[in-house]
């Protein structure tokens, strides 16, 4: 048996990738998250492939970036994946 996800106000930003809010089966949204997110212009995603946490490094960079350093200029944002994405290449 899966055990459910109850989707609060509390802990919605857990779960938003940029713009998008990935639902899994497990998840339990009320009408007020779905408003929330509607205002804040985040898509519900249902895909089942994202079910499994597989977010791209730029939305995981870009993530990071807005939450834990207030960096949300698109040009810089772009220029630190850039960085961030090479070295990952190289094995940095």
């Amino acid at each position: 048996m899966n055990k459910k996800i109850l989707i609060t106000l509390r802990n919605i930003d857990e779960y938003i990738c940029g713009s998008d809010f990935y639902v899994s089966k497990n998840m339990i949204l009320s009408p007020i998250v779905k408003d929330c997110l509607k205002e804040r212009d985040i898509k519900l995603s249902y895909s089942e492939a994202k079910e499994n946490k597989e977010i791209s490094l730029e939305n995981r960079i870009k993530i990071i970036l807005e939450k834990e350093f207030n960096v949300v200029e698109k040009e810089k944002v772009n220029k630190i994946i850039k960085i961030i994405e090479e070295m990952v290449k190289n094995g940095n």
